[in-house]
């Protein structure tokens, strides 16, 4: 998955990057610069490549990475609350233990991903997000 934005800010070897949207309308030129722009990343400059502030990076992230992410923020949760439901209601069986199971276990899969995100998720992140291409900023499209 590809994606585009500009450099904000460098830190020795991390760049926050300011990533465009990658919608249809992003394209056209109706918006001002700032409406473009969904979201900030930090991307690891493993590479040690001459990169400034204000320049466009393309950047891609390993389509593994993100079904992976994808499956543990969105789809994990959901799983862990359906799977404690049931468990309180077998041992229990009562809808109101079983609805509070629920949601012990959806808070026990945010704390989940809460330290996944500190212990594993960054060093994925550096890992698994290469850059593509840098067009400096002087450079005419």
């Amino acid at each position: 998955m590809r994606s585009t934005g500009i450099v904000k800010k460098i830190n020795d070897r991390e760049i926050v990057v300011a990533v465009y949207k990658e919608s249809a309308c992003s394209h056209c030129s109706k918006c001002d610069e700032k409406s473009k722009i969904v979201n900030e990343y930090i991307i690891y400059n493993k590479d040690n490549r001459l990169i400034n502030i204000g320049d466009k990076l393309v950047f891609e992230i390993d389509s593994k990475l993100a079904l992976t992410t994808s499956f543990l923020f969105y789809i994990f949760p959901l799983i862990l609350m359906i799977l404690s439901y049931f468990l309180g209601m077998k041992f229990f069986l009562s809808d109101k233990i079983a609805i509070f199971f629920s949601f012990i276990g959806l808070i026990f899969s945010f704390i989940f991903l809460y330290f996944y995100d500190k212990i594993v998720g960054r060093k994925r992140v550096y890992s698994d997000i290469n850059i593509v291409s840098i067009e400096k900023r002087g450079d005419v499209c």
